[in-house]
């Protein structure tokens, strides 16, 4: 052990950026020099981990290891190259609940916009978030914005809680035959046909492992089937079907996991 804590920063540090978040976690209650070390700008601005968080801010990072995150109140299950979007006070923030690095983001200035919020970050550190509103309006705020600022209307209504999957923002149109994606680099739309699925109950949106999924039940009441359709590609795979009295487990998938 203690020719590890004699390593020079460098080495530490190339050590410590292969660790998931739970490791991170680890290494901040080993020592005040390791604490420090991962607490330092080059390592945050660098450091980076897939993971799965819920409406309940249970986190599952990329070895499986589960925890718990309070402290502020989970305003957005958006978690992304290890940002979430919290509110504490009336105020917003961006930032990485683990290392506890968080910027403060304003307020979208319209009482009718629905805080149904993504995020993206780009390969030089910036992110990108994109807000749903209500009339079907779309508000983006990026790093070094004072405020938010409306892009455009949505074509269509929106039935599910938008996802992230390869930089563009997705969600399950209100006729559950067709996805509405915004190309959040061209700001444009796109729109895919889903009607070979024929939803009826409930659906949603599941980004995992790289691929996008359809979580759809049979009815609106969750009794029935379960299916889980692969989207990624344009072929479109049932992955699981499962015949249930009643869905509790729903919740699990909660749209807008990343």
């Amino acid at each position: 052990m203690k020719r590890i804590l004699c390593l020079p920063e460098e080495v530490l540090e190339a050590i410590f950026l292969r660790l998931p978040i739970s490791g991170v976690i680890r290494v901040r209650s080993v020592c005040k020099h390791w604490r420090k070390l991962v607490n330092l700008p080059s390592f945050t601005e660098l450091f980076s981990d897939s993971g799965v968080i819920s409406w309940d801010a249970i986190i599952m990072d990329s070895s499986t290891a589960v925890m718990h995150w309070g402290g502020h109140e989970m305003y957005s299950a958006t978690f992304r190259d290890n940002l979430v979007i919290a509110a504490h006070n009336k105020r917003y923030y961006i930032g990485n609940p683990f290392l506890g690095s968080w910027e403060t983001i304003p307020e979208v200035q319209d009482e009718m916009v629905q805080f149904d919020s993504v995020c993206i970050k780009g390969d030089d550190g910036c992110y990108k978030l994109v807000a749903w509103g209500f009339h079907n309006r779309v508000w983006t705020f990026s790093r070094g914005q004072s405020c938010w600022v409306e892009e455009k209307d949505l074509p269509r209504s929106l039935a599910s809680t938008p996802v992230v999957f390869d930089d563009k923002v997705v969600s399950i149109n209100i006729d559950k035959e067709s996805l509405t994606i915004y190309d959040t680099t061209t700001c444009e739309f796109l729109f895919r046909d889903l009607s070979v699925i024929g939803m009826r109950g409930q659906a949603h949106l599941l980004v995992w492992e790289k691929k996008l999924f359809v979580v759809a039940t049979e009815d609106e009441d969750l009794e029935g089937k379960i299916k889980i359709w692969d989207i990624t590609r344009d072929e479109i795979r049932l992955e699981a079907e499962k015949v249930e009295e009643k869905l509790p487990v729903l919740s699990c998938f909660y749209p807008g996991r990343v």
